[in-house]
C-alpha cells in the first residue's frame, strides 16, 4: 500500500520508520512513569508540577506569547520555524520518545553511546557535535553552564534575534543529519555543518524580500507657503491596460 500511495523515496523513507518488533496488547499507563505504572511518589510529582504551573500561570503565556511572536517573525524558512516549535514542544522522534512509546528499547545516543538521546542531548549538549557550535556558541557554555533544558536555552538565546535564527538553521542541519546516519544514508560531515548552515542562512535571508516600513499615520492639512518662495502640488497615475502614464502639477 505504501508503495502504492507514495513516490519510492518518499516510501522508502516511510519503510524505514522503527517499529515494535513484538505484539503489544493495549494497556492503561501512567504517562510520567519510566515503567507506565502508577505509583504515590508519581502522583505526588504530577500534583507539584501542576502547582508550580498555577503559580506561574500569570506570567507565563504573556512571555511564552512574546516569544513566538518573535521566532514567527525570523528571516529563515518556515519548517525551521516549525521544527523549532517541535524542539520546544518536546515533539521530535528523539531516542527517548520513542522509547517511552514502546517501539524501541535501548534510548542511548547513537553518536556517544553514552547518554540517553533527548531533546537536549541530540540538538545541543552531545559530545560529537560540540565542535559544530564551538565557531559561535561557545560561550554560551562557559558563560550559562546552568542551562540544562532546550527551552532555557532557546529563551536565552532569544534575547539576540540574528543569534537565534543561526541557531535555528544549525540545529535543523544537525538533526537532518542524525536522522541521515540513522537511516544510513549519505549525508554531510560534521565538520561543514556550521559553515554549510551560515551559507544558508545568509543565502535566503539575501533572497528574501525584506518587510516593508509602514509609515506613521496622520493628519496632513496644506500650508501656503512662506513668503519668498513657492510650493508645487503634483500627482500622477499609471494606466496599466494601456501602458500609459501622466502626471498633474499644480501651482
Amino acid at each position: 500500500m505504501v508503495d502504492q500511495n507514495f513516490l519510492s523515496f518518499e516510501a522508502n523513507r516511510i519503510k524505514a520508520i522503527p517499529l515494535c518488533w513484538t505484539d503489544q496488547c493495549d494497556r492503561i499507563i501512567w504517562p510520567d512513569s519510566p515503567d507506565g505504572e502508577y505509583s504515590v511518589k508519581a502522583g505526588y510529582q504530577k500534583l507539584c508540577e501542576e502547582a508550580d504551573a498555577s503559580n506561574a500561570s500569570s506570567s507565563d503565556p504573556t512571555h511564552q506569547k512574546s516569544f513566538w511572536k518573535k521566532v514567527w517573525k525570523l528571516q529563515f524558512p518556515n519548517k525551521i520555524k516549525n521544527f523549532l516549535w517541535r524542539v520546544c514542544s518536546n515533539a521530535l522522534p528523539t531516542k527517548e520518545n520513542l522509547k517511552k512509546r514502546k517501539i524501541i528499547e535501548d534510548a542511548r545516543c547513537s553518536a556517544c553511546l553514552s547518554e540517553q538521546e533527548s531533546t537536549f542531548h541530540a540538538i545541543w549538549d552531545c559530545e560529537k557535535i560540540s565542535h559544530v557550535w564551538a565557531p559561535c556558541f561557545s560561550w554560551v557554555r562557559t558563560e550559562h553552564p546552568q542551562i540544562h533544558d532546550i527551552q532555557e536555552l532557546i529563551n536565552m538565546l532569544g534575547q539576540q534575534v540574528q543569534k537565534l535564527e543561526l541557531f535555528g538553521v544549525v540545529a535543523w542541519f544537525i538533526w537532518n543529519h542524525r536522522n541521515r546516519l540513522r537511516l544510513n544514508e549519505k549525508g554531510l560531515s560534521s565538520e561543514k555543518i556550521f559553515e554549510v548552515a551560515k551559507i544558508y542562512l545568509s543565502d535566503y535571508q539575501e533572497k528574501c524580500p525584506t518587510p516593508r516600513m509602514k509609515l506613521p499615520k496622520g493628519n496632513f492639512k496644506w500650508q501656503p507657503p512662506e513668503d519668498g518662495m513657492y510650493k508645487t502640488n503634483y500627482d500622477g497615475a499609471v494606466f496599466t491596460e494601456s501602458g500609459e502614464a501622466g502626471i498633474g502639477v499644480n501651482c
